[in-house]
This record gives structure tokens, C-alpha cells and sequence, in this order.
């Protein structure tokens, strides 16, 4: 293993996140989680759905890519809903940013390669996905978000609709087209 044991447990002990970690000792968040459940490094936090309140920046952001690119996920068996939102190979820095933004709700940003080709295009697409785990004080915007499964824009949280929003909604959708500039939220 890459896995200094004395630098993993100096960042583990402090509270790091395995993604913080990762960038720390330069290796995959997969990587450090492996290694973490491979030699018993458990953390109540992690395993727990902790309830992590989103500041008001978190909140103008989180709705302007929720009505963009990001989505909810929510298994069957499932009580509190995640976020992810995957976007383009060239799209990485703006991935690792919105990263950061929700670092402290566990965010991290993965790389992948589709292993089946598109059925469209018949290539094989790299995308970057952030994802954000689940979390108690997202289960109100998740039922704002979902009537039925059927995703809808909430009007109800609109009081954190700022210009931030509108710039990670624009980001997200958003295209310039000659002299005009377009969001695409169908």
C-alpha cells in the first residue's frame, strides 16, 4: 500500500474526511476508505448519517445546481437523501470547486470512465462526479425538489436564490450562444 500508517492516523485522528485525507497523502478517496475498513479504522461519523447544517453560501449554491446539473439520490431503503451531479472531463476544476464548497458535509469528487459506449455516439465518456453524502438536513429540500419521483422547481426555497445561484446555474446549464446567453432547465 501507497498508505503511510503514521500519516493516516495523524490526519484520521484529527477528523479529516477520507477525501481530505486522500489529498493529503496524494491517493483516491476509494483508496483511503479501503484502506480504512481493511484495517478497522472506524468513525461513528462516517457510518452515521450525521446532520450537518449547510450555511447560508451552501444553501445559494446548493439550489442554483440543484436546478442545474446536481440531483438527489435517494435509495429504496434509504432514509436521508445525497447529492451528485457528474460533469464533463473538461469540466474538472469546476467539479473539485463545487467539492470544496461542501467540504464539510463529506463532499468528494470522483473520476470515471463508462465501461459500455453510448448507444447515441458509440464513444466512452469521462466524467467527473461530485457527491455529497446523505444527510437529515437535506430530506426537506429533497421533498422542495420531488413531487412523486418527478423533480420540480421549488418555489418555497427561493428566499436563497441569489446571483450566486444564478452563476452555479448558468455553470451547471448554461450555454452563450451568439450574443445571448441561455440556461437549458428542462
Amino acid at each position: 500500500s501507497k498508505i503511510n500508517k503514521e500519516e493516516f492516523e495523524k490526519l484520521f485522528y484529527k477528523g479529516l474526511s477520507d477525501y481530505a485525507i486522500s489529498r493529503e497523502l496524494n491517493v483516491s478517496p476509494d483508496g483511503i476508505y479501503s484502506y480504512r475498513m481493511r484495517h478497522s479504522y472506524y468513525r461513528e461519523d462516517l457510518r452515521l448519517n450525521q446532520e450537518i447544517e449547510l450555511s447560508r453560501f451552501q444553501k445559494e449554491v446548493l439550489l442554483g445546481t440543484l436546478l442545474g446539473d446536481s440531483s438527489f439520490r435517494l435509495g429504496k431503503d434509504c432514509k436521508n437523501p445525497a447529492i451528485s451531479c457528474a460533469h464533463g472531463i473538461k469540466q474538472k476544476e469546476y467539479c473539485e470547486h463545487k467539492t470544496k464548497i461542501f467540504e464539510n458535509l463529506g463532499a468528494h469528487c470522483k473520476y470515471s470512465k463508462r465501461h459500455v459506449a453510448d448507444k447515441r455516439t458509440n464513444k466512452l465518456y469521462e466524467d467527473y462526479t461530485m457527491f455529497i453524502p446523505a444527510n437529515p438536513n437535506l430530506k426537506s429540500w429533497y421533498s422542495s425538489f420531488y413531487n412523486n419521483k418527478i423533480k420540480c422547481i421549488p418555489f418555497n426555497l427561493f428566499e436563497y436564490f441569489t446571483e450566486v445561484s444564478l452563476a452555479f446555474m448558468y455553470m451547471d446549464d448554461g450555454s452563450k450562444i451568439g450574443n445571448t446567453y441561455q440556461i437549458a432547465t428542462n
